[in-house]
């Protein structure tokens, strides 16, 4: 029925463009990357890329991704979004991939939504479709650290709503996916709460989730809920460059049913096994840019809780640590910028057993250190930094305790390692 929908509305705005009232924005992303050993013999692994992070920003490297979305405004009434995406696609790097579905190159239907302008007055907005629904990102680890959602629903935003902005928002996941490909007798409904209030240069967000999941076999089976807030501030001067910061506090507690709250939920969040995991999560990140250099950093500490359950005491399973991540860069040509790329973990508390991922639970302190080399097409500016089209990192990767850092290789503490990275946005 979506799809009918939908076609409808593409055939009413190809009519209607003639008539000059539809104005079309097409948006293409393409990023990729891949990592190997410095003697370029051993890659990650694609299922489990290479070893040398502190949380989950493999992402920005390992897995490649296009996405490309057309944007389609009718006057100032109404703004259909549509978009696709090709993930997963590792052919070029995994040598089996031709014979393991795992790895193929998967065409999805990214986003499919419409939003009406002034549904209830001059400053609403509703909307229905499949969407992505998040807010800012954290350039250095890939996250979005207060909210991610891609879900199918819909919305309504208010405007001048009080001192702020104020969404309230319905969904489930769409394929009702719990994390694993293979599982999709699984569903999550979502209820989204958010208020934006704006101050000079940025704002402050408040966010609240409840989460509702069901399984095939059971209707309610099992409950969580988020709370957070996010401070943000850009276009600030400190030492001569630009400045941008966000400040982050994060709880969740019980399970949260999503593909995507990964930067939220409990590493014990084991679905019906454990429902009162929580998590607490403070970030302090931003950079600063000028155009001959740049400062990005990122300080995140988190603290995973879990509960009697599963045969193991509620302190073994109470995970703490935190991570800090560096990046200086220096222009070194107007295309061209140079730096050091850093990262370590500081473990607080390491748990015994029951979370989740026991690759992370086994691992304690960490550091990673390269140098790193950006080229930019265009000449000259802060974009050098943040948005390079090609980025090249070599360095050096320590565990404490031996782990696999690359698939077929043996354990071991240290790993030398070289990474390419590509992005392009039109």
């Amino acid at each position: 029925m979506k799809k009918v929908v939908l076609t409808a509305l593409f055939v009413a705005s190809a009519s209607s463009a003639l008539a000059g009232d539809w104005t079309f924005n097409p948006k293409l992303y393409v990023r990729g990357g891949f990592t190997q050993s410095i003697d370029l013999d051993a890659k990650g692994d694609g299922v489990s890329p290479f070893n040398a992070n502190g949380y989950n920003e493999t992402n920005a490297f390992q897995n490649g991704l296009t996405e490309l979305d057309l944007h389609a405004m009718y006057k100032d009434k109404a703004k259909i979004v549509y978009g696709i995406n090709v993930d997963n696609n590792e052919r070029f790097q995994v040598a089996d991939a031709a014979k393991s579905t795992d790895h193929n190159s998967l065409l999805k239907e990214r986003q499919a939504y419409i939003e009406f302008y002034k549904a209830f007055g001059d400053n609403s907005t509703l909307w229905f479709g499949h969407r992505p629904y998040r807010g800012f990102g954290d350039y250095m680890d890939g996250t979005f650290p207060l909210d991610e959602r891609n879900m199918f629903g819909g919305g309504i935003m208010l405007d001048d709503f009080g001192i702020g902005r104020y969404e309230v928002a319905y969904g489930t996941n769409e394929k009702g996916e719990d994390g694993s490909v293979t599982n999709d007798n699984y569903t999550t409904n979502f209820l989204l709460n958010k208020y934006i209030i704006g101050i000079d240069n940025g704002n402050i967000t408040l966010n609240g989730e409840i989460h509702q999941n069901n399984s095939i076999d059971k209707v309610n089976e099992s409950y969580g809920y988020m709370i957070g807030g996010q401070y943000a501030r850009w276009n600030m001067s400190l030492l001569g460059a630009k400045w941008y910061n966000i400040f982050v506090l994060n709880y969740s507690h019980g399970h949260l049913g999503s593909v995507d709250a990964g930067e939220m939920s409990s590493a014990f969040d084991s679905y019906k096994k454990n429902e009162q995991a929580q998590r607490l999560t403070f970030k302090i990140g931003g950079d600063l840019k000028s155009n001959a250099w740049s400062m990005f950093y990122t300080v995140k500490y988190q603290n995973h809780m879990g509960d009697k359950n599963n045969g193991h005491t509620k302190s073994e399973q109470n995970w703490q640590f935190t991570d800090l991540m560096i990046r200086p860069m220096y222009a070194l040509t107007s295309n061209v910028g140079v730096g050091v790329d850093g990262l370590t973990r500081f473990v607080l508390k390491q748990p015994g057993k029951g979370t989740t991922d026991s690759d992370w639970a086994r691992d304690t302190d960490m550091w990673r250190l390269a140098a790193v080399a950006n080229y930019h097409l265009d000449a000259g500016g802060e974009n050098l930094f943040q948005n390079a089209e090609v980025s090249v990192f070599a360095g050096r990767a320590h565990h404490d305790k031996e782990t696999t850092f690359f698939k077929g290789r043996s354990s071991s503490k240290d790993a030398d390692f070289v990474r390419v990275k590509y992005t392009m946005e039109i």
